[in-house]
C-alpha cells in the first residue's frame, strides 16, 4: 500500500491511494471516541441524501463514511451537502467523519477544477447510472478508505440504510470488550433483516421485529433473492452460515485485514474476510 500527498489541497487534506484521489475528513467530529464501535460506510454521491442523517442518529456513535464520486463535477455539491448537514444536525456534527474519493485519471495531481470547487449546488443531481458504473463501483476500496480514517477500537461494516435496534452499540461493545480482548481476530456476527417499504416505523427491539417477521413485513436479508431454508432469530437456535451467498455481518477489532479490493461490487464483497 503506497500513499503520496497531492500537490494541491484546496479544501481538505488529500492522498493518492492506488488509482483514487482521497479527500479525507471533509467533515469530522471535534473529538475522538476511540473505545466505541465505529460504523464503516460507503455511498455514491448521487445517492447521498437525508438517509445518512437518519443512519447517524440511529447509530448514535462514530461513523466513518466514504462518498464515491461518479464524476469530478460532483465534488463541490458533495462537499456543500456534507457541510450543510453538519451545521444542521447535532448527531452528524458529533459522530460523522466523511471522505470523498474519485478516479485519479480524472484529475492532474488530484486537484479539483475551480468550477466544481465553487459550485453552489446544495446537493448533487441524480443522473441515470449505467450498468458499467454499477459494475465498476469500488465498494471494497471505499470501505478500506473509511477504515483508514476511522478512529475507533472496534468497527462494524455496514451499508446505506442499515439501521439498528436501540442499544445495539452499547450492548455489543460490552461483549466486544471481553471477547475481542481475549481473541482480537474474532468477529461478532449478527443477522440482519429487510423491512417492507410500507412499514413507516422501524422496529426498536427484537420483540417488535418478531411481530413484523410473523406478519411477513420483515424477512431475513437476501431470503427473497436467495431462497432456501428459513432461519429465525427468535427461537434462540444457532444460525449457521452454510451457504456461500449469505454475507456475514459482523463487529470486529479495527486491526482485521482490509477488504480485497479486487472483488467486484455486489458479489460477496464482504465475505472475502
Amino acid at each position: 500500500m503506497i500513499f503520496s500527498y497531492s500537490a494541491s489541497t484546496p479544501a481538505s487534506p488529500s492522498i493518492l491511494y492506488h488509482d483514487y484521489c482521497v479527500y479525507y475528513d471533509i467533515i469530522a467530529p471535534p473529538v475522538t471516541d476511540f473505545d466505541r464501535i465505529g460504523q464503516i460506510l460507503h455511498v455514491s454521491a448521487d445517492m447521498l441524501d437525508h438517509r445518512i442523517n437518519e443512519q447517524v442518529v440511529n447509530w448514535n456513535a462514530p461513523v466513518s463514511m466514504t462518498v464515491v464520486l461518479r464524476s469530478i463535477d460532483q465534488y463541490g455539491c458533495t462537499v456543500n451537502y456534507l457541510r450543510r448537514l453538519k451545521r444542521n444536525s447535532r448527531a452528524v456534527a458529533q459522530h460523522l467523519r466523511a471522505h470523498v474519493i474519485f478516479a485519479r485519471s480524472w484529475s492532474q495531481n488530484c486537484t479539483v477544477p475551480h468550477t466544481s470547487m465553487r459550485s453552489d449546488a446544495a446537493e448533487c443531481e441524480k443522473p441515470e447510472v449505467t450498468l458499467e458504473q454499477v459494475a465498476l463501483y469500488p465498494a471494497n476500496l471505499a470501505r478500506n478508505v473509511a477504515r483508514m480514517f476511522s478512529a475507533t477500537k472496534y468497527i462494524i461494516i455496514t451499508d446505506y440504510e442499515h439501521l439498528f435496534n436501540e442499544g445495539f452499540e452499547t450492548t455489543v461493545r460490552m461483549v466486544a470488550d471481553t471477547r475481542l480482548a481475549e481473541k482480537p481476530q474474532t468477529m461478532l456476527v449478527y443477522r440482519i433483516f429487510e423491512i417492507d417499504e410500507k412499514v413507516t416505523v422501524m422496529p426498536r427491539d427484537k420483540a417488535e421485529l418478531e411481530k413484523l417477521y410473523d406478519s411477513g413485513n420483515a424477512v431475513v436479508f437476501h431470503s427473497k433473492y436467495y431462497p432456501g431454508k428459513e432461519l429465525t432469530l427468535f427461537k434462540r437456535t444457532v444460525i449457521k452460515y452454510d451457504r456461500a451467498n449469505w454475507e456475514p455481518q459482523f463487529v470486529s477489532h479495527w486491526r482485521i485485514p482490509f477488504h480485497d479490493e479486487t472483488f467486484p461490487f455486489q458479489l460477496r464483497d464482504n465475505t472475502v474476510l
